[in-house]
């Protein structure tokens, strides 16, 4: 039976969930995918392990067309916690659940059904955890998650097949690294958070400016790369609802602004609901839109 394995090629819990996923299919082919790609071509295939995503196009009107979920959905075995999964219709195999990492819904569903082990299951923690910003800790300390994150970020993004490639492989020899291994990157993470903090306070003392969205209280932020320690510690110290990062090299084809919006880990401001105002989305505590740069000094 021929297998692909698609995942989410943007962040480390796609990354994670994919190599998890190759315990239970070793021989299976990869796929990395995000929206802005074609619909993958999967008629070869048996089996399909859709990973961390779920695949649709947009049609004129903006709203989203489930074709390919709908004509595959007898061979996928569907994994995927983003909100949008409440709306796509058809029945499928796998876990589809909000407020848990991709990673870890992969882990714990082919562990009972095929009887895998990870060694690095400290890493999928960390993993899972972060990508939804849980801080209540469930899976994991918060704390050691943002830390952990930090680290795996230093190995940088991936720009190219190369690169792709490269941090998957990485993700492969995480699942199954030791305790050990596991805490001297944890270190690694939180004495990088150190380093990082010192250079953004000096690019948030710059470039950070007063904001109110909604009636919520926050920072419009000019960066070229997320302040995490900044934006953490002022979320720590109720010093802000919500931070936008944006920069002006950073713009799509039509000369929009590409924003992240972050909330503070107490506030109720929805990230989702102001990013789908201005054609984006994500989620609730944390997603990214385009915004004109008159949207952008409206907020001031």
């Amino acid at each position: 039976m021929k297998t692909c394995v698609i995942y989410h090629r943007v962040d480390w819990d796609g990354y994670t969930a994919a190599a998890v996923a190759l315990r239970a299919f070793p021989d299976a082919e990869l796929i990395g995918w995000t929206y802005r790609d074609s619909l993958p071509v999967v008629d070869r295939f048996d089996r399909v392990v859709l990973v961390d995503l779920t695949i649709y196009s947009e049609r004129p009107d903006k709203t989203k067309d489930f074709s390919w979920m709908i004509n595959n959905q007898d061979r996928l075995i569907w994994f995927d916690h983003h909100p949008i999964i409440k709306d796509v219709p058809g029945k499928y195999c796998g876990v589809q659940e909000e407020g848990i990492g991709a990673c870890w819904l992969v882990y714990e569903y082919f562990r009972k059904t095929r009887g895998i082990t990870c060694s690095g299951e400290d890493h999928i923690r960390y993993a899972a955890t972060f990508d939804v910003f849980r801080k209540d800790g469930w899976l994991c300390d918060w704390e050691d998650a943002w830390a952990y994150q930090l680290y795996l970020n230093k190995l940088g993004p991936a720009k190219t097949a190369e690169d792709l490639d490269r941090l998957l492989r990485h993700a492969e020899v995480f699942i199954e690294s030791n305790s050990v291994e596991i805490e001297r990157h944890l270190r690694d993470g939180y004495m990088f958070e150190y380093e990082r903090s010192l250079r953004e306070k000096a690019v948030f003392d710059k470039y950070a400016k007063r904001i109110t969205v909604d009636e919520h209280a926050g920072w419009l932020i000019e960066t070229m790369e997320q302040p995490s320690v900044i934006i953490k510690d002022h979320s720590d110290s109720n010093d802000g609802d919500v931070f936008i990062l944006w920069h002006p090299d950073k713009k799509d084809k039509d000369g929009n602004y590409v924003l992240s919006i972050r909330r503070s880990k107490d506030s109720d401001f929805d990230c989702r609901a102001f990013a789908k105002k201005h054609n984006g989305d994500g989620h609730v505590p944390a997603a990214g839109c385009l915004m004109s740069e008159e949207e952008i000094q409206s907020l001031l």
